[in-house]
């Protein structure tokens, strides 16, 4: 007798689209699945790499580089990537809660500790006022972090669709959060930490060694993911650096753990940290 697997949940009411979910089709119909399920991750800027490494970036230039806050992506540099492990993430991740679903639970890169609460508009404001010294009304805040995330949380949910063949956003980003969380998926790593560069630059091409690294499988990957433990994710993986980095990667932290919406123009994601509540 022939034994079918499904890769949905038991029940459709928090994941109610899960008929539709890439993840669905790898252990039935597998052949609507593309290359096997693997994404091609669509990128705009290898040639400017490119560029930047032969001409390099005049002093006057880095100067407002570096007054728009950009300063720290120039210093992570260029990236290979895998785009196996990728496709392995968006198989895990859920649109209906914008985390990535695990074996143990939910996870979204930031265990949060204590209880959830909500708060008032008027104690919005009044916390707003006491951290930045002027009233919320007074000022329009743009945060590139939250537009990046919003961006990729779209482009993720985007790509659960079976038929779909790429993806977008930045997904240099998600693979350095998969390569701090997940040990078995990053290369070895051979250089010193710089505390005056953002702590991703630390990930430099030219510092890695990917002998014991399962790249470019998307089996391996699955393999891994399915047999992942609580125990065997990193929820804190910044917390004996943290203090030390500069205050570009420290920036808006009172606000990390909000729920709250990511606006990127036209884009609206939930963000519910609460979620993943330890």
């Amino acid at each position: 007798m022939a034994v079918r697997y499904s890769g949905g949940p038991l029940t459709n009411d928090l994941l109610f689209l899960s008929g539709k979910h890439r993840a669905n089709y790898i252990f039935q119909n597998s052949e609507i699945l593309k290359d096997g399920g693997l994404l091609r991750v669509r990128r705009g800027d290898q040639k400017l790499w490119d560029y930047l490494h032969k001409t390099g970036i005049p002093e006057q230039v880095m100067e407002y580089i570096h007054l728009a806050g950009f300063a720290g992506v120039i210093q992570c540099d260029n990236r290979r990537i895998d785009n196996a492990m990728i496709s392995a993430l968006v198989e895990r991740w859920r649109p209906e809660t914008n985390t990535f679903h695990m074996p143990f639970g939910e996870v979204d890169g930031q265990v949060i500790c204590g209880n959830d609460r909500t708060f008032t508009e008027n104690e919005i404001k009044e916390m707003f006022n006491s951290l930045m010294g002027i009233t919320l009304e007074d000022r329009a805040i743009n945060s590139w972090g939250n537009a990046v995330l919003a961006f990729m949380y779209r482009h993720l949910s985007r790509s659960t669709s079976a038929d779909t063949s790429e993806i977008g956003g930045s997904m240099f980003l998600l693979k350095l959060w998969a390569w701090e969380r997940l040990p078995y998926t990053s290369p070895k790593l051979h250089m010193q930490l710089d505390y005056n560069k953002p702590y991703g630059a630390r990930w430099q091409e030219s510092s890695l060694s990917y002998k014991d690294t399962a790249s470019h499988v998307l089996p391996a990957f699955r393999s891994e993911f399915n047999s992942l433990s609580e125990s065997s994710f990193i929820w804190l993986p910044y917390d004996d650096v943290l203090w030390r980095l500069p205050e570009m990667c420290l920036n808006g932290q009172d606000c990390w753990r909000s729920k709250t919406y990511l606006i990127c123009w036209d884009i609206v994601e939930p963000h519910f940290p609460s979620r993943v509540l330890r």
